[in-house]
């Protein structure tokens, strides 16, 4: 008996060591790509999904995926990226323009694959998106914003005059508030712009709104983003439409978005990482300009706003909301 434990262990102690050392050629084998998030976001967390699901249906590559969040916090992302350095990443991955900015300011030669960046040209990234310099490219995430105006005119059609609330220091912002003032002036939209650099300023500024505008517009600024529960509450207390850039902003409130799909800009990143892992120079892989048009409505936000949704737009959406999930729709 005590010759048959004997036999028994030294088989299990070696099924062990073969599992270990398959395990570590495996870990060994693999590309290890790090995912550097700026805050807890539906969008942000779209985008990470679609990198992982994308990079497990890559067959010629093994990808170890780690994930880290700043929080909202600025000043910690040199701090992850930092760590992922120690870490031994491979191929980087900041999802957002500050994040990325901060990414290529920090990892010299490695790879970079940025995610959800409005305009790469504009905020330094690449010179030229069709054969990038150096290291780095990734996926744009510019939303048809002239479609958007179209959208809204036809929920609201007597818009005039509209408010926006943005960061000028936010570099999402910087890239597309030129194009939506330009958007805004051929569709005979007069804007109303109030800058804000804070929570406190939003508070500040929504008030100045009240009788002078026909709906509120949003585009995807972290600042905005975090400050969102107050413009819900404050559309809906005023009864002032509230529209968003982007489809994750129409589940915490806004009445509807015509924007990007991120999980789709997840997948496209996906697929420049698999590329460079096969060997295959930035140089060579352009950066993609994912295609938008997802329409998402909130009815909930529409009623509580005073806007009837026309059936036609009802019926061109691809998700429609009964609730709002922040603001003053708990």
């Amino acid at each position: 008996m005590k010759a048959k434990r004997v036999v028994l262990g030294v088989v299990v102690a070696l099924v062990m060591a073969v599992a270990i050392l398959w395990l570590n050629r495996q870990t060994a084998g693999s590309v290890h790509v790090g995912i550097i998030e700026p805050m807890v976001h539906v969008a942000i967390s779209d985008i990470t999904r679609g990198i992982e699901e994308g990079l497990k249906a890559e067959s010629d590559a093994m990808f170890e995926v780690s994930v880290r969040n700043a929080n909202g916090d600025a000043a910690t992302i040199p701090q992850l990226i930092a760590q992922f350095k120690d870490t031994g990443i491979q191929i980087f991955v900041p999802i957002f323009t500050g994040t990325s900015q901060a990414t290529k300011k920090s990892v010299g030669d490695k790879p970079i694959v940025f995610a959800a960046v409005t305009d790469p040209v504009a905020a330094d990234l690449v010179s030229n998106p069709k054969a990038p310099e150096g290291s780095i490219t990734g996926v744009s995430d510019l939303w048809p914003i002239g479609s958007q105006f179209d959208l809204i005119r036809q929920i609201l059609p007597g818009t005039s005059r509209m408010g926006i609330l943005f960061d000028p220091n936010d570099p999402s912002s910087a890239a597309t508030m030129p194009l939506i003032r330009d958007h805004a002036r051929a569709k005979g939209i007069e804007l109303v712009e109030k800058p804000v650099h804070s929570a406190a300023e939003v508070a500040m500024a929504l008030p100045l709104f009240k009788g002078q505008v026909d709906c509120l517009f949003t585009a995807n600024d972290v600042t905005i983003t975090k400050s969102f529960p107050a413009l819900v509450a404050f559309a809906i207390e005023n009864k002032l439409p509230l529209f968003a850039g982007d489809y994750s902003s129409v589940q915490r409130g806004a009445i509807a978005a015509l924007g990007q799909n991120y999980y789709n800009v997840g997948r496209d990143a996906a697929k420049l990482i698999a590329a460079i892992a096969r060997g295959e120079k930035v140089v060579s892989l352009p950066v993609k300009y994912t295609q938008g048009g997802d329409l998402h409505v909130n009815l909930a936000a529409a009623e509580r706003m005073g806007v009837k949704i026309p059936d036609a737009v009802r019926t061109a959406a691809k998700q429609t909301y009964d609730s709002i999930s922040e603001g003053d729709g708990k």
